[in-house]
């Protein structure tokens, strides 16, 4: 590799960019610069074994599209959010780092082939790569709201209200509890639900009927987090899955016999 930066009190401890790594930039850089390729695609950076099962993909491996940029090559091939990135140009992708680097190093003006699964099948969409624009500025996420009453996972919602007439329809967070399942998988008060198990939910109603409706082990949620977009899985309890499949049967009389 190339040495990067060295500590020369730390005992000459130093880090350097692999020479794999600068194999793959060398013909760029012979060109005097780096032109980074992309897709248009935003991708979450673990598909945990709950989202894994709740999307069906095959040996739980592969890297989710949580957004697309409206208009961006990967909108144009047809790739949308849910969809699993599991090869790129032939190479299997298991992490979200490995596919950025792909993508980014192939080259703007490339036709790239990426294995995708969709609603439990493998298809194959060809993306015409383009030049990496200019990123914008991250807007700010929401101010937490007020708490209210918590849901079976811990935590509470409200519509959104006239103050996001821009945004999508969907419910806000208003509170989680620090000990439920919710904020163990990483929601946050101010995170937007827009999906629940691909279903849209434009309020609160909408919301709580769907979920009271919903029979998955794994309940699918789509969030939007400033500009970012997420996919978290929620596993229902064993109590909560028998209370959804229908009221359990009482337990038959147990009979005390007298022996005297």
């Amino acid at each position: 590799g190339i040495n990067a930066a060295v500590n020369p009190s730390g005992q000459g401890i130093g880090f350097a960019i692999p020479i794999n790594m600068l194999k793959e930039v060398l013909p760029q850089l012979e060109k005097g610069r780096v032109t980074r390729s992309w897709m248009g695609i935003t991708v979450q950076d673990q598909l945990g074994p709950d989202l894994a099962e709740s999307f069906g993909v095959p040996n739980g491996k592969g890297v989710l599209v949580t957004d697309v940029v409206e208009g961006g090559p990967a909108e144009r091939a047809g790739l949308r959010p849910g969809d699993v990135v599991v090869s790129f140009e032939g190479e299997p992708v298991t992490e979200s780092y490995r596919l950025r680097w792909l993508a980014a190093n192939a080259g703007p003006g490339r036709i790239a082939r990426l294995g995708v699964w969709r609603g439990g099948h493998l298809r194959e969409v060809r993306v015409g790569l383009v030049g990496k624009p200019g990123d914008g500025p991250e807007p700010k996420v929401a101010a937490p709201l007020v708490r209210k009453d918590l849901g079976p996972f811990g935590f509470g919602v409200e519509d959104l209200g006239p103050a996001a007439g821009g945004e999508r329809a969907g419910v806000r967070i208003t509170a989680v509890d620090l000990r439920g399942d919710a904020y163990r998988v990483g929601l946050r008060e101010g995170d937007m639900i827009l999906e629940i198990d691909g279903h849209s939910v434009r309020d609160r109603a909408e919301f709580r009927r769907t979920l009271a409706e919903n029979r998955a082990a794994v309940v699918r949620l789509y969030v939007r987090r400033g500009s970012r977009a997420i996919f978290f899985g929620l596993r229902r309890a064993t109590q909560q899955t028998a209370r959804a499949d229908g009221p359990m049967a009482p337990e038959p009389e147990r009979k005390v016999l007298d022996r005297r």
